[in-house]
């Protein structure tokens, strides 16, 4: 709490006036942060290009957005430990997770109809691509030599790209992407 009114130039007594609680605060600050990437996400997810490269523009995206946030990264953290003791703040962030659903599994769809992907289920695809960027984001927090989100971040999205590729498109692909 020190730490937020310090940085919002508001007294600790003002910050609660604003919010009830702590964890009101840091739902509101992570809400904000989830907010923007999910926009950015939502407009890279309806660019006119191919969905692979849709997919590797979201790879990218979101890894910006890890780094971008790294110094909020104890919050984030304590946010999901909340998420586990309080319902409400489980669902909120279940919310989060469903808006990236929707923005992906159409993507995912997309790729599928146009024979991009392989026939696959698109919205269980589409939540192993949140989970590994969220399982990428935990072992960063926790472990941060491990992983260089310049790199990992697309190369997820390489790993599920070439995964669901499609033969004619695992062909055209072969030897421009490096494993």
């Amino acid at each position: 709490m020190d730490d937020i009114a310090e940085h919002s130039g508001l007294s600790k007594g003002a910050l609660y006036w604003y919010f009830k609680k702590k964890d009101d605060i840091i739902t509101a600050l992570l809400d904000r942060v989830f907010r923007k990437s999910i926009e950015a996400l939502g407009r890279i997810a309806i660019e006119p290009v191919s969905v692979r490269d849709r997919v590797m523009r979201i790879g990218e995206q979101i890894s910006r957005d890890y780094q971008a946030m790294a110094r909020l990264m104890p919050i984030a953290l304590e946010f999901y430990a909340i998420a586990l003791r309080q319902r409400a703040v489980r669902k909120h962030l279940a919310t989060l997770y469903g808006e990236l659903l929707s923005i992906f599994t159409p993507l995912l769809e997309e790729g599928v109809r146009n024979a991009e992907l392989e026939e696959t289920d698109a919205r269980r695809a589409a939540t192993v691509l949140i989970s590994m960027y969220e399982g990428l984001g935990l072992v960063w927090t926790i472990a941060p030599k491990l992983v260089d989100w310049k790199a990992d971040g697309p190369h997820a999205a390489v790993l599920l790209c070439n995964g669901l590729g499609s033969r004619k498109s695992r062909q055209s692909q072969r030897g421009k992407d490096v494993l």
